[in-house]
């Protein structure tokens, strides 16, 4: 910390980026890191080119922020333009400082925070809701269990498939998660269980088929089904 001249400024926005690139996924921390060293650069740039111009430094940071949220617009830049807008508001009202050397030193502080978050996001303490998606398999045998019992006890009630489906809703949810992480150590064992869980996923869906898609099976005691059928339907009935 000595050596890399800690001071409150440089801190915080090491902070900031590892904080930002802590996230559940790997693909969401990426996100969120491009997001913080893209608005870190383009407040950076806006904030030393106006300041070079002939304008009071009001005016400066007013046509920075209204330009950065337009640049964002123009290009449907996705991401938050807030860090940039701050980041341009620093450098053209602070007199104090170097613009061209707080420029620099912002996106350097940055990238270490962001750094170190991405580092310990997926090698030291990465999210993993394996677990999670266990405990919904068991949920989902049971309930697949139940729904069977129901759907071949004989009457014409439908089973309510809706506990099944809204577990199902939440395995996929945990699966997309589960699939958007980068377990770097354990990538095999991530592939396996994911095609592992998406098999079930599947087989339960083939389950949930809709009401009027649904043709139970002809009764014993419709005779008029019963002679139509194929021998070897009736041998199963």
């Amino acid at each position: 910390v000595d050596t890399y001249g800690a001071n409150e400024s440089k801190l915080i926005f090491a902070m900031l980026g590892a904080m930002a690139a802590v996230q559940i996924t790997f693909k969401e921390s990426l996100e969120s890191s491009v997001t913080q060293i893209l608005g870190v650069v383009t407040g950076a740039v806006a904030g030393v080119i106006l300041l070079a111009l002939p304008v009071s430094r009001l005016a400066a940071a007013s046509t920075g922020i209204i330009l950065i949220i337009a640049l964002y617009n123009a290009f449907r830049i996705r991401f938050s333009p807030a860090l940039a807008c701050l980041i341009v508001v620093t450098i053209c009202t602070t007199p104090d400082i170097k613009p061209f050397a707080y420029a620099l030193s912002r996106i350097w502080d940055t990238a270490i925070g962001l750094g170190m978050g991405m580092l310990i996001n997926t090698l030291v303490f990465p999210y993993d809701n394996s677990s999670q998606i266990r405990t919904l398999v068991f949920s989902l045998d049971k309930a697949v269990i139940r729904f069977l019992e129901e759907l071949f006890d004989g009457d014409e009630i439908l089973p309510d498939a809706r506990k099944m489906d809204r577990i199902i809703t939440e395995m996929a949810r945990q699966l997309t998660i589960f699939s958007n992480q980068r377990l770097v150590l354990h990538m095999k064992r991530q592939k396996s269980q994911i095609e592992q869980f998406r098999v079930c996923e599947g087989k339960a869906r083939e389950l949930l088929v809709p009401k009027e898609e649904y043709k139970p099976f002809p009764s014993i005691d419709d005779r008029d089904v019963w002679e139509n059928l194929h021998p070897e339907q009736k041998e199963y009935l």
